[in-house]
């Protein structure tokens, strides 16, 4: 538990990327949480999925470029430092692994809006990561945020 009195705490974030605009969103949200908290540590994960992740090398090359540029983004922020994660399998199983791993205080996700008989189809990371992860997940839509949560976060750890 955050103990107020101990200044040295640093939010831990881990934060999902892909070349999506709900990862752009993403980005900008965990910048302002930076922004308007202490020190933190930023985690960005890309997760290649499926055989995709071992036989396309070229795509890996391309997600690692694109975690790098993410990367620069955040390291101007005060306080912020950025490590990158690129990793492969299920994309929603490994966002909640690293979470545990690194003792994450949020998971930050972009939502792209899609219809219903979509997301029944080809599932939802984000609703996956939110049943899997144990700690808590924001899901940032076009409208912004996609729960008043991060209100109280920013008012409660800033």
């Amino acid at each position: 538990m955050l103990d107020e009195s101990d200044w040295s705490y640093r939010s831990v974030f881990v934060v999902g990327v892909d070349r999506s605009e709900g990862a752009k969103r993403a980005l900008a949200t965990t910048k302002e949480f930076v922004r308007l908290g202490r020190a933190a540590d930023v985690h960005l994960v890309h997760v290649r999925d499926g055989l995709a992740a071992l036989s396309r090398r070229p795509l890996a090359w391309t997600s690692a470029l694109a975690l790098r540029e993410f990367a620069r983004e955040l390291r101007c922020e005060r306080g912020a430092r950025v490590f990158c994660h690129l990793r492969k399998g299920k994309p929603a199983r490994e966002i909640a692994r690293l979470s545990d791993e690194v003792a994450a205080d949020l998971i930050i996700l972009g939502r792209d809006t899609r219809s219903a008989v979509s997301r029944m189809i080809f599932g939802s990371v984000s609703e996956e990561v939110v049943q899997q992860a144990s700690c808590p997940v924001l899901a940032v839509t076009r409208k912004g945020l996609a729960s008043p949560w991060p209100e109280r976060f920013a008012a409660g750890y800033g």
